[in-house]
């Protein structure tokens, strides 16, 4: 079910689009737009979640493969921006697209899971977005590669 979900597919096709927005730009619209996505088909991502949680290893691992999918989507996207300058060159693609991953999932999954009290509010994404990006991004303006 979750390999051939729809909701993957949007996700992974916002990724595919972002490498023609500045660096601070893309991390946003792809955290936002994943956080749209996922709440949109919130019935399903949580039933998905619990069945990877109540379920036995194959359910895990389907999860796990497509989560491992989503960051590696995100880690090349972070290396697209290495070429451009806009991210430094010594910055773990690897860890900072777990990083991202985990942001959008665990920001996600408290609002759904603590209700109106619990809820992290758009200040705190905001906060967590500014400091990934401001992390690893150089200041440098944006160029496309092959045409500076």
């Amino acid at each position: 079910i979750l390999k051939t979900s729809p909701v993957i597919a949007a996700l992974e096709s916002t990724l595919t689009t972002l490498e023609y927005k500045p660096f601070a730009e893309a991390v946003r619209f792809a955290v936002t737009h994943a956080l749209e996505i996922l709440e949109t088909h919130r019935d399903f991502i949580r039933f998905l979640h619990l069945q990877a949680m109540l379920s036995g290893k194959e359910a895990e691992v389907v999860y796990t493969e497509v989560i491992d999918r989503m960051k590696q989507n995100v880690a090349q996207g972070i290396e697209f921006y290495k070429t451009t300058g806009e991210v430094k060159a010594g910055a773990d693609s690897t860890q900072w697209s777990t990083m991202m991953v985990s942001l959008v999932i665990s920001y996600f999954l408290n609002n759904q899971m603590f209700g109106s009290n619990g809820k992290l509010g758009p200040e705190y994404l905001d906060y967590m977005i500014n400091n990934l990006v401001s992390a690893i991004a150089t200041g440098i303006a944006p160029r496309i590669p092959g045409m500076e």
